[in-house]
C-alpha cells in the first residue's frame, strides 16, 4: 500500500509528513494558518494520525451510522465520511445550553440540518467559525474552510492557470471540485461539502463579487470560463462568518470591516448575530481550559469573575467603554496569566495572594492604550475582585 495516499504532501517543497504544521514551522518557518491562505483546503494531518488522535480525546467522536442531538436537534451521522475529511474539531468545545447564544445556535443546527446556507456575524471570540467546525466533526459532514485575505485574488479557489507542454489550460480550483464533486467516500457516494468563508466582511469589492458565485450555488450553477456552467451538488452548506453585519465597521473595533452588497446577502437562507457566550455556559469552558485555576478559585471568586465580565461587556454593547472589546479570547488571555502565575507560586512553596485575578488584570488591560477608557475599565474591575495589587516582583513579595 502506498503510504503516502493518505499523507499530507507540502505544497512548498513535496515533501510527506503525517503532521505538516511541524514541518512548515520547522523547513519554511510558517504557520499552518499561513500555508492555507497560499494553499486553501489542503490537508495539514493523514487521517490515521487524525482518528487516533481524535480517539484519545476526551470527547470521543460519536459512532458512524449513529446519530447525535447538536444543540437539542437530532441529526443523522454521515456514513463512510472520516474524520479527517471534515473541518477539525475545537478543543474543549462545549455546545451552549444557555441564554440567548443557546437559542441562535438551535436555530443554525436547524438550518444546517436541513442543507440552509448561514450567515453569522458577531464579535470575535463568540464561537462563529468553532459552532461549523464542531457541527461537521461531530456530524461526519465534510468540510473545508476558505479565509479572505484582504488583496489576495480568490478567483484561484474556482479556476487557475496551469501549464504542460501542450500550452496553458483552465484547472478547475479546490472550491469548484468540492462544490461540484462533494466528498467521495470509499463505496462511491458523493457527500456535499460545507463550504466555511471566514472572515466575509474583510472581503474587498472584486472578492464579494467572486464569492456572489458561492451565495448563488445554492440554485446549483456556477458559472466558468467561457460560458461553461457547473452543477453544484445538492445539499451543499455554505456558511459565511464575519464581525460585521455587511454595512462596515460602526463601532472603531473592526476596522478592517467593509460594507457587503446587499444582494449578495440576501442570497444567504438565513442570518444570525451571535452574542456572546452566557456566563454559566463560558465558565464550564474555562474549567476544561484552566483546571489547576479553576480547582484554586473560591467560590466567591469564580462568582466576581462572571459578574465582571458580564458588566464589562453589558457596557460595551451599550457603548460605554468605545473601541474595546472583551471577548472569550481576552477572557482566556487573563485566566492564562493567572493560570501560569499559580502554578509558579505552588512550584516555589508559596502562599498564594489575595486577588489573584486582580493581580493579572494587567495582562490584558495593557491593550487599552486610551487611560480614560483604562481607568472606566477597572473601575468595573474593583468593586469585584478585591484586593490584590500588582506589585512590581510579586513572587518576591510573597517571600
Amino acid at each position: 500500500m502506498d503510504k503516502t495516499a493518505s499523507t499530507p504532501r507540502c505544497g512548498l517543497c513535496g515533501e510527506y509528513h503525517a503532521y505538516l504544521p511541524a514541518h512548515l514551522m520547522q523547513a519554511h518557518g510558517m504557520t499552518a494558518a499561513q500555508y492555507l491562505e497560499q494553499f486553501p483546503g489542503a490537508p495539514t494531518i493523514s487521517g490515521a494520525l487524525y482518528d487516533s488522535l481524535t480517539k484519545r480525546s476526551r470527547r470521543k467522536a460519536p459512532k458512524i451510522g449513529a446519530e447525535i442531538r447538536f444543540a437539542g436537534i437530532k441529526t443523522k451521522i454521515n456514513k463512510g465520511v472520516p474524520l479527517s475529511a471534515c473541518l477539525p474539531m475545537p478543543d474543549k468545545y462545549r455546545v451552549p445550553s444557555h441564554g440567548a447564544l443557546a437559542d441562535k445556535i438551535q436555530f443554525l443546527s436547524l438550518a444546517l440540518k436541513k442543507g440552509r446556507s448561514a450567515f453569522v456575524w458577531g464579535p470575535a471570540g463568540t464561537g462563529k467559525d468553532a459552532v461549523f467546525h464542531a457541527w461537521s466533526a461531530l456530524t461526519r459532514t465534510p468540510g473545508l474552510i476558505f479565509t479572505i485575505k484582504p488583496g489576495v485574488d480568490i478567483e484561484s479557489w474556482f479556476f487557475q492557470r496551469a501549464f504542460t507542454d501542450k500550452g496553458t489550460f483552465d484547472e478547475e480550483g479546490v472550491l469548484l471540485k468540492a462544490l461540484k464533486d462533494g466528498y467521495v467516500s470509499k463505496d462511491g457516494k458523493r457527500h456535499p461539502y460545507m463550504i466555511l468563508i471566514s472572515d466575509f466582511d474583510r472581503a474587498d469589492r472584486a472578492q464579494a463579487e467572486s464569492l456572489r458565485l458561492i451565495a448563488d450555488s445554492i440554485k446549483g450553477r456556477v458559472m466558468g470560463p467561457g460560458g461553461k456552467t457547473y452543477e453544484v451538488l445538492p445539499g451543499t452548506r455554505i456558511v459565511l462568518t464575519a464581525n460585521t453585519a455587511g454595512s462596515g465597521d460602526v463601532t472603531g473595533r473592526y476596522v478592517s470591516a467593509n460594507p457587503i452588497d446587499a444582494s449578495i446577502l440576501n442570497r444567504i437562507n438565513q442570518t444570525f448575530h451571535f452574542p456572546f457566550l452566557d456566563w454559566r455556559d463560558e465558565q464550564e469552558i474555562v474549567k476544561d481550559k484552566f483546571p489547576t485555576l479553576w480547582k484554586e478559585l473560591t467560590e466567591q471568586e469564580k462568582d466576581r469573575l462572571g459578574v465582571a465580565v458580564a458588566e464589562i461587556r453589558k457596557k460595551v454593547a451599550l457603548g460605554e467603554l468605545e473601541d474595546f472589546e472583551f471577548s472569550h479570547r481576552t477572557l482566556c488571555a487573563w485566566l492564562e496569566a493567572a493560570d501560569d502565575l499559580l502554578t509558579e507560586i505552588i512550584d516555589e512553596g508559596l502562599k498564594r495572594p489575595e486577588g489573584l485575578l486582580n493581580v493579572t488584570a494587567s495582562t490584558w488591560l495593557d491593550r487599552i492604550t486610551e487611560p480614560e477608557l483604562r481607568l472606566e475599565v477597572a473601575k468595573v474591575l474593583d468593586p469585584n475582585l478585591k484586593g490584590g495589587a500588582l506589585k512590581t516582583n510579586l513572587l518576591k513579595s510573597l517571600r
